[in-house]
């Protein structure tokens, strides 16, 4: 990090400034709904305050890191292996996944910022 802001310093403008985020906040609640709400608050937020700092205009990827409940192992034993394009656990009958509702948050972002 430390050549890159040297870099950007250095180059006067000369070479497009390109900012990476990684998002990891997690706060544990007591039900599904709750860290349904406050998770999903909380990466809207996050990419809120980038909109009103304007880096969201210099934002390429924002990685969105997801634990094990991303695969239903809370739920019990999930299929093996486990990918990432595995279809999501949701629907009647299913407690809410938070990690679905920030993954829409940032994907609906994503459109509305090209």
């Amino acid at each position: 990090m430390a050549n890159r802001t040297r870099l950007v310093k250095e180059s006067e403008g000369d070479i497009p400034i390109e900012l990476e985020a990684l998002f990891a906040a997690y706060l544990q609640k007591d039900s599904d709904e709750e860290s349904w709400n406050v998770n999903g608050a909380t990466s809207a937020n996050f990419l809120n305050a980038l909109d009103i700092t304007g880096a969201s205009k210099k934002l390429k990827p924002v990685i969105l890191t997801t634990g094990a409940k991303q695969y239903g192992v809370h739920l019990g034993c999930p299929k093996q292996p486990m990918e990432e394009s595995d279809r999501w656990i949701e629907g009647e009958g299913r407690p809410s996944n938070f990690y679905y509702h920030q993954k829409r948050i940032l994907s609906k972002k994503a459109k509305k910022s090209n």
